[in-house]
């Protein structure tokens, strides 16, 4: 008998065992049975492979404990298995009391596990029967030969050990990549649902409205015109009639913030034409941003010149520059004052209004920014981000003005009412 070659039958019908290991774990990340390629098309949705896979067998141990267990598909230690195999053979490694007595118990578990899924399960997954005839026939193999096999397995004793240690890296590498797929799986199926639930627009205002309702205090001089300065007419900003109020709690060192803002000037403020109310809190996150109180203190200097929402805007121009950033330099750069700029921003009045601000949003609940309240009622992190909610609430404003005889747009109105609640 040529004994090399029956090695080398062992070391493909492990790496073979390997390869269908691999495939079954795989099948226990979401969309890989249903997505059309090999899985799906031998594996299709409602056949064997979805028995055996909703079953507790296909999991390890295959209990449903009260107290959380720590639980692994069936078919990683399968690989584990087949992987100590191939590194066993492929090193020189002969058919040893432990080789046998390790493919006799793999044997033992095909014997059950094919059991289960003929008689339990009643469903039959084609790849674990690949699987499985791929075990009995490695036994069969290295019995017949085991003699050969041990014939020059002496030459393998110094190689032991290097054989255990990249077993022991292989085995951490599949597990660590199994869980990687498998949450990147989930990341993508809450990212899809999540996607699926923000299209409904409904849905989102539903869960708006769902929010508790607050009151906010609010300054008279910190609304600004609703949209850019060549898009509105001062005689008639802010529209008279009913308007909704946004408050922002915002931090000008925070990238959300900048995006929000972004939002808000496309998107938002068109939408309301005019009859939206927007007003920004300082919330600067001292922990995360440690330049974000000078730069709201920046910001209450050039709300005293008028030019609130363009430092606000030069600010975020120069977000990761911060700390370098000269004030009062940038200030004079959008046509204020230097001198009294300065002396505002180390005022205790800017000082006051900052922590002012800090305190109303915590009371409020707020502990990251941007915080959006429309109304009073907060807005969701997964809401405010999507163009379709504000369109939205966009539309029940124009219809309730409709329906109470006020205009839309730039129209001069001549009446005027409080503000939509």
């Amino acid at each position: 008998m040529n004994f090399k070659l029956m090695r080398n039958f062992c070391i493909i019908l492990a790496v073979v065992g390997v390869l269908l290991s691999a495939v079954l774990l795989a099948m226990h990340v979401p969309g890989t049975v249903d997505d059309g390629g090999l899985l799906g098309s031998v594996c299709g949705e409602g056949g064997g492979c979805d028995r055996v896979l909703a079953s507790r067998w296909s999991m390890f141990p295959p209990v449903e404990a009260a107290v959380p267990v720590f639980r692994v598909p069936v078919a990683l230690p399968g690989l584990f298995y087949f992987t100590a195999l191939a590194l066993w053979f492929a090193a020189g490694g002969g058919a040893s009391r432990a080789v046998l007595a390790g493919l006799a118990a793999g044997n033992a578990a095909s014997v059950a596990f094919l059991t289960i899924m003929f008689v339990v399960v009643k469903g039959v997954c084609p790849f674990c029967l690949a699987t499985h005839g791929t075990n009995f026939a490695l036994l069969a193999t290295v019995w017949l030969g085991r003699s050969g096999l041990d014939a020059d397995a002496e030459r393998f004793a110094g190689r032991r050990g290097w054989v255990v240690a990249v077993a022991a890296c292989l085995w951490l590498a599949q597990g660590l990549g199994w869980r990687a797929a498998s949450v990147a799986a989930e990341n993508r199926s809450l990212r899809e649902a999540l996607a699926a639930i923000q299209s409904d627009t409904d849905r989102l205002e539903a869960a708006f409205l769902g929010a508790e309702k607050r009151e906010i205090a609010l300054r008279d001089e910190e609304s600004r015109p609703p949209l850019a300065e060549s898009d509105y007419d001062p005689a008639i900003a802010p529209a008279p009639g009913y308007r909704n109020t946004l408050v922002i709690f915002g931090d000008a060192e925070c990238p959300s913030c900048r995006r929000f803002h972004e939002l808000l000037n496309e998107k938002i403020r068109p939408a309301f034409a005019g009859h939206l109310r927007v007003v920004f809190k300082h919330f600067p996150l001292d922990d995360r941003h440690p330049h974000a109180r000078r730069a709201a203190l920046a910001l209450e200097a050039a709300r005293g010149q008028g030019r609130f929402v363009e430092m606000l805007e030069a600010l975020h121009a120069v977000q990761d520059e911060l700390a370098d950033v000269d004030l009062v330099a940038l200030a004079e750069s959008l046509g204020m004052d230097g001198t009294a700029f300065a002396a505002a921003m180390d005022s205790p009045e800017a000082a006051r209004r900052v922590v002012e601000d800090v305190a109303l949003g915590k009371a409020l609940g707020v502990s990251a920014t941007p915080a959006v309240f429309l109304n009073g009622r907060p807005v969701a992190s997964s809401i405010r981000n999507v163009p379709g909610f504000w369109a939205l609430q966009a539309d029940r404003l124009r219809e309730y003005r409709e329906r109470k005889g006020q205009g839309w747009g730039g129209e001069r109105m001549a009446e005027t009412a409080p503000r939509a609640e």
